[in-house]
């Protein structure tokens, strides 16, 4: 098995590569995002450090979001997004966060980790999916909530 490390990053251009290759949409929020906490995961290759990940805590508008997760494709099913998203979790906790938001493209690994869904109206206006021509039609995004 391959050795992960999930680690610290104040480079969030680099994990905003990776959101938008993995498909996440980034910098279409209504209101502005301050990045509290990144962290990216790397595998050591033939001697090289290669990010794999990289999952980013933010806060929009007084409230805390988990602002992008992402996981390669071929490295989905190792559980390391498991292990970023409680690392996440854990340092919100932490810095005494008590509600954390998210808008899922993948609700079900969400739930498996302890978010619950949340209507629409019952979701703060800080998502900038909400504003897309493709929300709801093309795209079917779950808003989320975790109480901690």
């Amino acid at each position: 098995m391959k050795q992960f490390d999930i680690k610290y990053t104040d480079n969030y251009e680099e994990l905003k590569e990776l959101f938008i290759k993995n498909g996440l949409e980034v910098g279409n929020e209504p209101v502005p995002t301050e990045m509290i906490k990144c962290w990216k995961v790397t595998l050591e290759d033939n001697g090289r450090e290669i990010m794999v990940g990289g999952a980013t805590l933010g806060l929009r508008a007084g409230e805390y979001v988990v602002d992008g997760i992402a996981i390669e494709p071929q490295y989905r099913d190792c559980d390391i997004g498991t292990e970023m998203l409680e690392k996440l979790v854990d340092y919100a906790k932490e810095i005494g966060v008590k509600k954390l938001w998210l808008v899922a493209i993948a609700p079900g690994f969400f739930k498996k980790n302890g978010f619950t869904a949340v209507e629409r109206d019952d979701a703060p206006y800080i998502f900038g999916c909400f504003n897309c021509e493709k929300y709801g039609k093309e795209c079917k995004p779950e808003v989320m909530r975790m109480d901690l």
